[in-house]
């Protein structure tokens, strides 16, 4: 039902903001600010419909998904989506603090929680200061424990369960989103049969780390 819902609404919600691209570009002589302020409004908020849109189709196929384990190169994942979402000026503040060890999973799955992670850490940081990234390693024999840490705003003791629920999102920022990518980050790690918690972030004045586990060998079985 989701996706169906989903998928018819895709067209519309894209010729909407098709319109309103027409109206800004043709038309920007006969609007005044405020027309044009509106218009954008309207851009803004298709782009945020169709991400939702794309988040819940995401979530749904998730259950669906077969892992497919291998190797996962862990830093150039991580890499490539901090260079995605911050750009080439950052990718100096993503930094490996210690020995990278060989983690088992499924790398289309790690590449959502890398971009759910890394978008987060960028979205939700203080006006003027510098989004930053450590991630570190604590191998195991049977999982691999992965710390994520962000100098972002933070998330208060109260929330860091409840993040976690779907469509939860937090009321003391005003950033959009769906709700749903910590949820898809849960979950990707339960279905390696990973658990996943937020600590205090050690290195940085403020933010989060994010503590998650992942296989150190190939041989496990899926949720």
């Amino acid at each position: 039902f989701a996706y169906s819902v989903s998928h018819d609404l895709k067209s519309p919600i894209r010729h909407i903001r098709e319109f309103g691209i027409i109206l800004k570009e043709e038309y920007k002589q006969l609007l005044d600010e405020q027309g044009m302020g509106l218009i954008d409004k309207i851009v803004q908020s298709t782009e945020t419909v169709q991400d939702y849109i794309k988040s819940v189709v995401g979530y749904n196929k998730l259950n669906a998904h077969k892992l497919r384990v291998e190797a996962l190169d862990v830093k150039n994942i991580f890499e490539r989506q901090w260079q995605f979402v911050a750009g080439d000026s950052l990718l100096n503040n993503l930094n490996f603090l210690n020995e990278i060890p060989t983690i088992y999973g499924d790398q289309i799955l790690l590449q959502q929680i890398a971009n759910n992670l890394v978008s987060n850490s960028i979205k939700f940081v203080r006006p003027g200061v510098i989004p930053k990234l450590n991630i570190w390693f604590e191998p195991g024999e049977t999982y691999t424990t992965i710390f994520v840490e962000d100098n972002g705003i933070g998330i208060p003791q109260l929330m860091r369960e409840k993040v976690f629920d779907e469509f939860k999102r937090l009321n003391y920022t005003d950033q959009e989103g769906s709700g749903l990518g910590l949820s898809i980050v849960r979950n990707i790690v339960a279905k390696h049969n990973g658990s996943i918690k937020i600590q205090d972030s050690v290195n940085f004045d403020s933010g989060v780390t994010f503590v998650f586990s992942l296989p150190a060998h190939p041989s496990f079985t899926e949720r």
